[in-house]
């Protein structure tokens, strides 16, 4: 795969869902496995608004640390759940389809 293709698909990746507590914010990836699909968490980053812009840090506050901390304990939760969704999909293999 050229330098190129590999770009232009991760252009196009995007998470299925993002954690938001306060200036924090978590992205959920979705992730095929051999059984079935599986969720992970992105890194944390954290945004701000300064001198009419909005930026991004990479070190956080105090403040900022407790919303990490809540922000990662509803990822995990969103995580579990989405992953026990993704176990328990039903296998339409063709010869259970109604067709």
């Amino acid at each position: 795969m050229s330098a190129e293709t590999q770009t232009s698909s991760a252009v196009q990746a995007k998470p299925v869902h993002h954690i938001q507590v306060g200036g924090v914010r978590i992205p959920i990836w979705r992730n095929e496995g051999e059984d079935s699909a599986y969720h992970k968490a992105g890194l944390p980053e954290l945004s701000y608004f300064k001198d009419g812009q909005w930026n991004t840090a990479k070190t956080y506050g105090l403040r900022d640390l407790l919303n990490l901390v809540k922000a990662a304990c509803l990822a995990h939760s969103e995580i579990l759940k989405r992953n026990r969704e993704a176990s328990q999909a039903p296998d339409i293999s063709p010869e259970y389809s109604d067709e």
